[in-house]
């Protein structure tokens, strides 16, 4: 893994979880950089950033280089 960007938020009705996706790419781009990561694991944390559930791996996230399409937290 290259690189990597956070997309999260708290769990409704829990202070103490955040769920969210890790968008990484598989292989460093130009400049080891991560451009349109296409790949995201779904992560459910404690506060710590502990994960409580068991990761997801999910493909093909992006439309084309564009737009995301995340799946249901």
């Amino acid at each position: 893994m290259s690189d990597y960007q956070w997309i999260r938020r708290l769990e409704p009705g829990r202070v103490d979880r955040r769920t969210g996706c890790v968008l990484f790419c598989r292989e460093p781009g130009v400049r080891g950089r991560c451009v349109n990561a296409d790949d995201a694991a779904l992560v459910t944390t404690d506060e710590r950033g502990s994960p409580v559930r068991k990761i997801r791996l999910v493909h093909d996230v992006r439309e084309g280089t564009g737009a995301l399409r995340l799946p249901p937290y």
